[in-house]
């Protein structure tokens, strides 16, 4: 399995044995390096084409607070 690839069923942690937990925590942790990666280059583009107004709000910060959910500190330094 490649390590951005997610099984289509996921078998809860608490069933799994060490070594599987282990390993499934090394994929992910791969998995969320390479979407972060990609979900800031789709800000900064966001961003470049100033598109937070044209959806209703004033900034790219408010437009990541308000509109995707994240803590003012997790949008401060994903902007950042």
């Amino acid at each position: 399995m490649e390590p951005t690839t997610l099984p289509s069923r996921w078998t809860p942690s608490a069933e799994l044995s060490d070594q599987e937990l282990e390993s499934r925590l090394r994929r992910l942790a791969l998995a969320e390096g390479k979407f972060m990666a990609v979900l800031l280059s789709h800000l900064a583009e966001f961003d470049r084409r100033r598109l937070a107004g044209s959806f209703g709000q004033p900034s790219l910060f408010y437009y990541c607070v308000r509109v995707l959910g994240f803590s003012e500190a997790a949008a401060y330094k994903r902007i950042q």
